[in-house]
């Protein structure tokens, strides 16, 4: 939706992943502007639905517990599968 790209990448079993993330920067007047607009209409952490995955039970665990604290719909998967 912003118009940005995700890629993965990993060098094989137990080589781990690299994610890369890109998002277009905005200019300043739109930037502002949408500043303003999400201060007005930000949606509360209850509306958010979080999936954490990670082959770490205890990592996965530890970060479901701090968004549940802060009411996020979170889910947890510990592969890829």
């Amino acid at each position: 939706m912003q118009g940005g790209r995700v890629e993965a990448r990993s060098e094989g079993v137990g080589r781990g992943s690299e994610f890369t993330v890109r998002l277009p920067l905005a200019n300043s007047s739109a930037a502002e502007a949408q500043k303003e607009t999400a201060t007005v209409s930000a949606s509360p952490a209850s509306s958010r639905r979080i999936l954490v995955v990670d082959d770490n039970p205890d990592v996965a665990n530890s970060l479901v517990m701090l968004l549940e604290i802060l009411a996020v719909d979170v889910r947890v998967a510990y592969d890829g599968r």
